[in-house]
């Protein structure tokens, strides 16, 4: 059975995300972010090659329209709505997030909601 078709409380668009493989319940994919938050806090890790790569090239003198751009992104995303610590807030921190989905295995679990069992697994920005 597919889920239930809401609108947005603030857009008036249908409350979907892209590719359809995400929870539409925010709480959801806050839970998510807060505990991957919370696992990067109590166990921070290198950068892995890649993201490291990233953040090199980002942080570039010479790139500084890039890092600009970047912070800003943070600053005036509207996706986060629950609350100041659902917020990825920084390039960086946004980079040790990623960094931590990389590194760890997928995980799927199912979140009861009222339009039946919601995926939370590979859950990401």
């Amino acid at each position: 059975m597919a889920a239930k078709q809401e609108r947005h409380p603030k857009r008036g668009c249908l409350n979907v995300t892209p590719g359809g493989w995400m929870p539409t319940d925010q709480k959801i994919i806050r839970r998510f972010v807060n505990h991957l938050k919370k696992k990067v806090r109590e166990d921070p890790k290198p950068l892995i090659q890649s993201i490291q790569d990233l953040k090199d090239m980002v942080e570039d003198p010479e790139n500084k329209m890039m890092f600009a751009n970047c912070q800003l992104m943070f600053t005036l995303s509207p996706y986060y709505s629950g609350g100041e610590e659902d917020q990825v807030k920084t390039f960086d921190e946004f980079l040790k997030l990623l960094n931590e989905i990389m590194i760890t295995a997928p995980t799927y679990t199912a979140t009861p909601s009222a339009d039946g069992p919601q995926p939370t697994g590979l859950i990401a920005f």
